[in-house]
């Protein structure tokens, strides 16, 4: 068992190539005295959490960082080639937006990320944005157009919400860095062969200029053991 000081997670792991320069072969290394560890996590909102949650009981890190692409909504200013940092996360279904379905009343269905760390990965030409986090991918732009008016979302990535409620018991700090590949429409699965590598790697760069600037914003003394006996 080890203690980190940032581990960043990503569903898939070609997702996290972008960060071999930094972080070597292995994706663990010291960077300006910050101890740092790059691991996959798995695809699909249901199952990412029991992924992080094993990521974070052997290493026991400070802070997590989601590196992935994301899907723009239409008309929200957001374009593919962008990178975007989440500082809201808002759990999605279809059903439920058209009223067809509830969610259970104590059920979280929103999350703020860590302001702090959002401060420190945001630069010139990052959007902040919320994100919706649904388990299947929106194809349609009308459904889209829901999620925009409803919930106020501007992008789209389905693990995210996942591992912040993993995060949460244990008290971890959260955010996401996003390469944004393509926009939900009709061309969506075109454009996301073409665009969703180096979406990948956008969203690494900014996570590497970050790490080289000592992770601004991941708050020191947070604990690291196991989830908190009052969450």
């Amino acid at each position: 068992m080890s203690n980190v000081d940032v581990l960043v997670v990503a569903p898939h792991a070609p997702e996290l190539e972008g960060l071999g320069s930094l972080l070597g072969r292995d994706l663990s290394a010291n960077v300006q005295g910050v101890d740092v560890v790059a691991k996959s996590v798995g695809l699909g909102l249901p199952g990412v959490a029991g992924g992080t949650t094993q990521r974070l009981e052997r290493l026991r890190p400070r802070a997590v960082v989601l590196l992935s692409t994301c899907a723009a909504y239409p008309g929200r200013g957001i374009a593919p080639g962008q990178v975007v940092v989440a500082e809201r996360l808002v759990i999605t279904d279809a059903a439920v937006l058209k009223g067809w379905a509830n969610f259970p009343d104590p059920m979280v269905g929103q999350i703020q990320t860590h302001s702090g760390m959002v401060s420190g990965l945001t630069t010139a030409g990052t959007h902040r944005v919320s994100v919706a986090c649904p388990c299947s991918i929106t194809a349609d732009v009308r459904l889209a157009a829901d999620i925009v008016t409803q919930l106020g979302c501007d992008v789209e990535q389905s693990e995210a919400f996942g591992i912040a409620l993993a995060c949460a018991p244990y008290r971890v700090p959260f955010t996401a860095v996003l390469g944004v590949s393509y926009e939900v429409g009709p061309s969506a699965r075109e454009t996301w062969r073409v665009t969703h590598r180096s979406a990948a790697q956008a969203a690494a760069a900014l996570v590497t200029a970050w790490l080289r600037a000592g992770a601004v914003g991941v708050p020191h003394g947070v604990p690291q053991g196991s989830p908190a006996s009052n969450c």
